[in-house]
């Protein structure tokens, strides 16, 4: 299911394969979050690492990764700053939507 909702890695637009696909958890299990879709988002292994540190850097410019820009890319709740970095993320890789 999470292949078929996300279809790339939603911070760089790769396109994936089960494979290929990283399934990361929003909030982590450990600290209270679901072991559900609504809690997962799909990503290729090295933003799924990138993830984890809480931050990327893409063509030179740091994002941050926080559990609601991570919400925000698959339109969760998030705060307004969040949802900006989640839409600057979509523009590199989707820049119609």
């Amino acid at each position: 299911m999470l292949l078929y909702r996300d279809g790339r890695c939603l911070v760089c637009g790769r396109l994936l394969t089960l494979r290929a696909m990283h399934a990361h958890h929003i909030q982590s299990v450990g600290s209270g979050g679901e072991d559900c879709l609504e809690n997962l988002i799909a990503l290729c292994a090295p933003h799924h690492d990138a993830a984890h540190r809480g931050s990327v850097i893409l063509d030179g410019k740091r994002y941050l990764l926080t559990p609601g820009v991570l919400r925000a890319l698959i339109g969760g709740e998030a705060d307004e700053e969040e949802r900006e970095i989640a839409r600057e993320l979509r523009r590199r890789y989707a820049p119609d939507e």
